[in-house]
């Protein structure tokens, strides 16, 4: 069972006042209201660790400029020619 679990659990099935909880598992208090507002919204599987990898890359390139880029760099290379930025630029 993990650590977010048993914190939340202490919270709302031992009756332990959220600070008391902080204190008994050195975190804070404002980390356990968090968890126990998650499990309030979505059960025990809310507290579980979250990704923080973003949901989008804003730099990302189109798939078609993707294939472009990829297209020349064969043909680049094909021809005998350095196929690096530079020369695609």
């Amino acid at each position: 069972m993990s650590k977010a679990r048993v914190i939340v659990l202490s919270v709302v099935h031992q009756g332990l006042t959220k600070a008391e909880v902080a204190k008994k598992y050195n975190v804070s208090w404002q980390w356990v209201h968090t968890l126990v507002t998650r499990y309030n919204a979505g059960g025990l599987e809310a507290v579980e660790p979250r990704s923080s990898r973003p949901a989008s890359n804003p730099r990302q390139l189109s798939p078609t400029t993707a294939a472009a880029i990829i297209s020349l760099r064969h043909e680049l290379v094909a021809q005998g020619l350095d196929a690096g930025p530079i020369t695609i630029a």
